[in-house]
């Protein structure tokens, strides 16, 4: 027997509200999300609509969000946060070799198996993108948003993509969000300033690899190169 999920129906907003046609290329991600096969990504299996609804079948992960260990957990230990982010960076980089952004990048959208692996999922706001060539249009989750994003400048969306993966682990290794505010603007404030604290706890070197990815220019920010050859991982 072979068990599968049915992400959350949608309301189909394209052609009109019909969905009839909900395999072709006026559904972008759906287009996206089909083309992607690697071991960290979630499988789309198939794609079901009716007049007003899809409905996206993909394989089923028995684990359940990353976020709902972290708060059973509280944080990850290093170890295993590492373990973890190197997956992630792995289905991020392999998005990204295709010109592909995911542009949503939570513990939320990470999905956990029984045997550990981690699988990214939730290609609802991914984009293809030219080498070179800046998005417009802001898309993502505020607290995870790059400095450039927050700024509402022109961004690369693979760097910006780097910039959550830099939260991510903190999130991961502290259990708590480096940005918080209730108030949206000033959220948006403290990204642009990017004054991080640091829990005790937290390794030397975790430290300064979350300090290379959290960095608010992103041209100087680390590339996904840089993080896998960096010492921590």
């Amino acid at each position: 027997m072979r068990w599968i999920g049915v992400e959350s129906e949608r309301e189909c907003h394209w052609g009109g509200g019909l969905c009839n046609n909900a395999k072709s290329s006026k559904f972008p991600q759906i287009s996206l999300f089909r083309r992607i096969r690697h071991e960290n990504i979630v499988n789309m299996l198939d794609v079901m609509a009716t007049r007003d609804k899809i409905y996206i079948v993909q394989e089923l992960v028995p684990g359940g969000e990353v976020l709902y260990h972290l708060a059973t957990l509280g944080k990850f230990p290093e170890d295993r946060a590492r373990e973890y982010f190197r997956q992630l960076m792995s289905a991020v980089a392999y998005c990204h070799a295709r010109c592909l952004c995911h542009r949503d990048i939570k513990p939320e959208n990470l999905l956990i198996t029984d045997a550990g692996t981690l699988k990214m999922t939730d290609f609802g706001l991914a984009v293809s993108v030219e080498d070179g060539k800046l998005l417009q249009n802001a898309a993502g989750t505020p607290a995870y948003l790059a400095p450039e994003i927050a700024a509402s400048r022109p961004y690369d969306g693979r760097i910006a993509d780097i910039w959550s993966c830099g939260v991510v682990l903190y999130v991961f290794i502290t259990g708590q969000y480096p940005f918080v505010d209730a108030d949206p603007e000033k959220l948006l404030s403290k990204i642009l300033r990017a004054e991080i604290t640091y829990p005790a706890d937290v390794s030397p070197k975790a430290k300064d690899l979350l300090t290379k990815i959290l960095e608010t220019d992103p041209h100087k920010r680390i590339n996904i190169e840089g993080i896998m050859e960096h010492e921590w991982m």
